[in-house]
């Protein structure tokens, strides 16, 4: 399937969701089952509790993976990034980078358009 992958430490989390819609996310996935979504967030055990209730403040219904490890950011780059998004073919080829939601990023446009490209 063709997923869209975003990475995000729990302040990462916080700045993209204050910059998001109430209900966008969930909204893009709903419109775009042939896509797969997926969530990683970097936290400890400890901070489970926190994370729910940032997604439960924002009125987010989507699942994410907790990485305890931060294993996703050890496997797929060396620099520290509080948030960064992918959106990848059914190869899990990056054709573009941008976090899901937020007004400051290109994801909109840029969802579009690799759509439309692998159409």
């Amino acid at each position: 399937k063709k997923k869209v992958v975003n990475y995000f430490t729990i302040g990462g989390l916080i700045m993209n969701l204050e910059y998001t819609d109430t209900g966008k996310i969930d909204n893009i996935i709903r419109n775009n089952s042939d896509w797969e979504f997926i969530f990683y967030i970097k936290c400890t055990p400890k901070d489970t509790a926190k994370v729910e209730n940032i997604l439960s403040r924002y009125k987010c219904d989507f699942p994410v993976i907790l990485d305890f490890n931060d294993e996703f950011a050890k496997q797929n780059f060396s620099e520290q990034y509080g948030g960064i998004g992918y959106i990848c073919d059914e190869k899990n080829r990056s054709l573009s980078l941008a976090l899901i939601g937020t007004r400051q990023s290109f994801f909109d446009q840029n969802f579009a358009r690799v759509k439309s490209q692998l159409k």
